[in-house]
């Protein structure tokens, strides 16, 4: 081989190594690029939305007469993030720390909100005293709200028939922008010493916004002592 010829297969050579690396990085930049990939304890979320832990502020085993009942909150006190698949697992335990009963379920819980959980007649007996613990199962999956959080409200109550068949009414306010439709309504009832004694549950059938309503509660039995305050928790969606 020639110089001459030598001299033209290394030009030739060299522009088609030019020509190959151009073709390479035009198809790079030409390639989608990947989304960021986010996670939270494992779960994928949105990048750049900022999540606290839920909180459980309470979980209480209550015999009332002779029913064996439960009662626990779970608050999502993020404020632009709504809380799915939060699975949840009730262990009940008798004094001596047996366990007696357990109850698994799976809600979703908006931003800014307490999502009540009760358990009428959790066990076939009623111990006298017991201890009610709540495990979250697993992580929930927390998304970028996109709608207000709805919110009704407690205002008066009353109580009648208190000897025999307790009866509670409580006087409700609906959204001040949403109609809301068969909205479960959860009451934890307390004694003088803000001691929990008993809870029950109803639902809102239906509350025009901005409109007041009443929930009517009752129990088949006495309570063994005067009922004080009352709160309601409304799991709305």
């Amino acid at each position: 081989m020639n110089w001459a010829l030598k001299h033209r297969l290394i030009i030739l050579g060299t522009i088609i190594v030019f020509v190959a690396s151009i073709a390479s990085i035009i198809v790079f930049f030409s390639l989608p690029t990947p989304e960021p990939t986010c996670t939270y304890e494992g779960v994928p979320i949105e990048c750049g939305l900022s999540v606290e832990p839920l909180s459980v502020p309470l979980v209480r085993y209550i015999r009332t007469g002779t029913r064996p009942d439960v009662v626990a909150y779970i608050t999502n006190g993020n404020t632009d993030a709504d809380a799915q698949y939060v699975n949840y697992r009730i262990d009940v335990y008798t004094k001596k720390g047996d366990l007696f009963a357990t109850q698994k379920g799976s809600v979703t819980i908006p931003h800014e909100t307490t999502h009540a959980i009760f358990i009428p007649r959790v066990a076939s007996f009623a111990p006298e005293q017991a201890q009610a613990f709540l495990t979250l199962t697993s992580t929930p999956q927390f998304t970028r709200a996109t709608t207000p959080t709805v919110h009704l409200t407690q205002e008066g109550f009353s109580w009648s028939l208190l000897g025999s068949t307790p009866r509670l009414v409580v006087d409700i306010r609906g959204d001040k922008n949403t109609t809301v439709h068969r909205v479960p309504a959860i009451v934890t009832v307390y004694d003088a010493d803000n001691v929990l004694i008993a809870a029950s549950r109803t639902v809102v059938q239906s509350l025009a916004a901005n409109t007041q309503g009443t929930l009517t509660y009752t129990w088949n039995q006495p309570f063994k002592r005067p009922p004080a305050r009352v709160e309601v928790i409304f799991n709305t969606p």
